[in-house]
């Protein structure tokens, strides 16, 4: 134990301090390991040393510490790649586009459900695809929203790119026209994409056949109508893409990757679609170390009319096709026969769509 002998200046000794009261020269110091014993203070000129920081060659011979990796792989202190700023809830604008009069009111439908919503949007930007008539109606009728031209490429691609550019959110939401969000929509998908590591997100779709569901409609075909199908997650999830109804990404991160592609997707009533499919695909390729979620919980009413009961295509495995034709004829059932149909038609469709992108493709070379 250190010597409490009271010094000859009443102080008592510290360690370090030898029997006779002085402290050790700097040698000495240096020897025994304790250098700042060695070390004469100076308050003032310490104080102006460290308001100045280290030399550069002090700062050139610092060694970095080493990175120690974290529960993912990821070394401590190494920037994330994947990460990104937190956003309010607030900065989010919701895009709906429309693209013919006969939709007028369910247009006004899907604009209300956002006037609703518990986490109002910053805006609501309507896109109307090159129907200058309906596009004076809507600017009357629709005060509460910013209503605009599409001057793109008509189709949903091109007035979904009108809107990206449109809106002022750091949040982009889309909504269909003949869709209805319900009250925490906005809520639910703000709370994923406000994550340091989300570009986007989607939820489930209900479908609301008008004319009823057909009977020999497969649910794994739910998609194409724009709905939530048979083997999507029952919890939030990361996915490759999510559902062109019920969507919603960094409007930034969109805008990066140059939107959506123009020369795919559904234009008017030509039942093609997967435009969302492959602005996805493409950001997870420029993006690998970020994700897209899917949350069941964020929920939409979709509308299916009438002539759309008929239309089906969908890519499934080829056993689907000989379960449902083998059950159809085991059981003389016209629904499975017809199921089976709808699946054969799916799979042309599917094939004529790629051959079509890909021919697309050729055509214009990549930048």
């Amino acid at each position: 134990m250190p010597d409490r002998r009271p010094r000859g200046d009443g102080r008592r000794l510290r360690p370090g301090d030898d029997a006779g009261g002085r402290h050790p020269r700097p040698g000495e110091a240096r020897r025994r390991g304790d250098r700042a014993a060695g070390r004469r203070r100076r308050p003032g000129r310490d104080r102006a040393r460290a308001a100045r920081g280290p030399g550069p060659a002090a700062a050139a011979g610092r060694r970095r510490p080493r990175a120690i990796a974290g529960l993912h792989g990821q070394p401590r202190g190494a920037p994330d790649r994947g990460r990104l700023p937190e956003l309010p809830v607030t900065a989010v604008s919701a895009v709906v586009c429309t693209y013919s009069p006969a939709r007028r009111d369910q247009l006004h439908d899907a604009v209300e459900s956002l006037r609703r919503q518990t986490v109002a949007p910053l805006e609501i930007v309507v896109v109307v695809d090159h129907q200058p008539p309906l596009l004076r109606d809507l600017c009357r009728s629709l005060p509460e929203a910013a209503v605009r031209e599409s001057r793109r490429t008509p189709g949903l691609s091109g007035s979904r790119n009108e809107g990206l550019a449109a809106c002022r959110g750091e949040l982009v939401a889309f909504l269909d026209d003949d869709a209805v969000a319900a009250p925490d929509w906005l809520a639910t998908l703000v709370r994923h994409l406000s994550g340091p590591t989300v570009m986007g997100a989607g939820g489930h779709a209900a479908l609301r056949w008008e004319s009823g569901r057909p009977a020999w409609f497969p649910h794994e075909f739910d998609w194409v109508v724009g709905g939530s199908y048979r083997g999507l997650p029952e919890a939030a999830a990361d996915v490759r893409n999510v559902l062109g109804s019920n969507m919603a990404f960094r409007a930034a991160l969109v805008r990066e990757v140059g939107g959506f592609r123009e020369g795919i997707g559904r234009v008017g009533t030509r039942p093609t679609g997967c435009e969302e499919t492959e602005l996805c695909i493409r950001m997870r390729q420029r993006w690998p170390e970020r994700r897209i979620v899917y949350e069941p919980l964020a929920r939409v009413t979709h509308r299916v009319p009438p002539e759309r009961g008929r239309v089906g295509y969908y890519l499934t495995l080829p056993a689907g096709i000989v379960r449902e034709v083998a059950h159809g004829v085991r059981h003389r059932s016209p629904g499975g026969l017809l199921r089976a149909a709808a699946i054969v038609s799916g799979l042309v469709a599917v094939a004529g769509g790629f051959l079509v992108e890909r021919a697309w493709r050729r055509a214009i070379p990549s930048r």
